[in-house]
């Protein structure tokens, strides 16, 4: 049986930034590290994340961005690892960062590749040893002479089995375990769901596991083909038919022939995931957040001043793109509208508060982000070690712990693992 001190489970932006965190450690030399990965390549979501350049923090403050049974969780890591610590985490593995006018950071190449060949290249040059194509199924708890410690079971992932791979199963003996497969949103880049089991059955309970950051199915998508890929800079919330209503977001929300994408409509899909009512409610747009219902109707009305002869649509082309236009127009009968005071008035308050019906969100092949996980009040939140099994840490989206779209998902996958990897370190020596 191989043995090794301390074995990540998971390869993604997680288990690569604690395989380097504990190789980067002083306190590491003389430490055997080993890294097992389900897929034939590693870190795929973070090739994939910001579209291809990496958001992988924000500057700004990072209270009342996460979400959780207890959003507070996440701020020891992040006293532990503040803004000028995460910066000097990335300089030294050669990676400068850049950050735009909203606060967002990237790499400065603004390439995700950039930040997966650094990780990469830092295992390397720390000799950690990294087996992909391998699915850990168990894990279980064994003492011995040598002090407590796991037998964690491996075989060949299902991928392995595709590609016509030597068909592979063993066991490694390892002193500490840190979990860090991730949630089970884009399966088509390796989401699964396997690490909330290996966490539960030794003793872990999670909360309910649900898409965030995903697109929103519309009832009425069908009436609303031709606006399929148009974009409006708006403002929304959803509310429930029982009349809840979540804080508004504003942003960008792009139509499409499902619905609605785009980073703010994506924001809300949690709300509609966590709604169980039998019957969803909508989607509540304020088309122009700019002005006011009485700056919008006086708007209106100097059109038609300034333009009599028009009809609607060319009086309010200014606001809304075309193809939304003409079926909102439609939607709010305005051929039944009359060019006066009270008629502007109506139209103004109709674009400032217009619903649209939710059918339901897209799932977790088409979200970003699994929202719920392991209890975070089964860890310790200064080491991510487990209060329940102790040399076992658990890292990122594993735990019930999910941040606002801005690069503060990756903010805390990175900073957790990076104290997940210190804290290994520190228990073993």
């Amino acid at each position: 049986m191989d043995e090794v001190d301390i074995l990540i489970i998971g390869g993604g932006a997680a288990g690569l930034m604690a395989a380097c965190s504990i190789v980067g450690s002083d306190k590491a030399v003389g430490l055997s590290v080993s890294l097992l990965e389900r897929q034939e390549k590693a870190g795929r979501k973070i090739l994939a994340s910001g579209n291809g350049r990496c958001n992988l923090g924000n500057s700004g403050s990072l209270e009342g961005h996460y979400r959780g049974k207890d959003p507070d969780f996440v701020l020891p890591v992040f006293n532990a690892v503040d803004q000028t610590e995460y910066e000097e985490i990335f300089l030294n593995l050669g990676l400068p960062l850049f950050e735009d006018e909203a606060g967002r950071q990237y790499p400065r190449t603004l390439r995700s590749d950039t930040v997966h060949s650094a990780l990469l290249n830092a295992l390397t040059a720390g000799n950690v040893t990294v087996k992909y194509g391998l699915e850990v199924y168990d894990i279980e708890q064994s003492s011995g002479s040598s002090g407590d410690g796991f037998i964690v079971s491996f075989r060949s992932s299902e991928s392995s089995h595709r590609s016509e791979a030597r068909i592979e199963e063993g066991f490694v003996k390892a002193k500490a375990v840190i979990i860090a497969t991730g949630g089970k949103s884009q399966a088509q880049l390796g989401g699964h769901d396997s690490g909330y089991g290996l966490a539960e059955a030794l003793g872990h309970s999670r909360t309910e596991l649900f898409p965030a950051l995903v697109p929103i199915e519309l009832a009425d998508a069908g009436q609303w083909k031709r606006s399929s890929g148009q974009r409006i800079r708006a403002s929304a919330y959803y509310e429930s038919y029982a009349g809840k209503r979540t804080p508004t977001v504003d942003g960008e929300f792009l139509f499409t022939d499902y619905g609605v994408s785009g980073i703010a409509a994506m924001e809300l899909a949690e709300a509609v995931e966590r709604d169980q009512s039998q019957r969803r409610g909508g989607l509540i747009f304020d088309l122009v957040p700019e002005m006011s219902v009485e700056e919008l109707s006086s708007f209106i009305m100097m059109q038609i001043h300034s333009y009599p002869e028009y009809d609607w649509a060319e009086l309010l082309i200014g606001l809304l793109p075309l193809d939304i236009l003409l079926i909102l127009l439609r939607e709010l009968k305005a051929g039944e509208i009359k060019k006066t005071v009270n008629g502007c008035n109506s139209l103004a308050l109709a674009m400032k508060k217009f619903s649209r019906p939710v059918k339901a969100t897209r799932g977790f092949n088409f979200a970003q982000l699994t929202a719920g996980g392991i209890n975070t009040d089964e860890i310790c939140p200064e080491t991510l070690e487990s209060k329940i099994c102790p040399r076992l840490y658990l890292t990122g989206e594993m735990l019930d712990v999910n941040g606002d779209t801005g690069g503060y998902n990756l903010r805390w996958a990175f900073s957790s693992a990076y104290v997940a990897g210190k804290s290994a370190v520190s228990t073993l020596k």
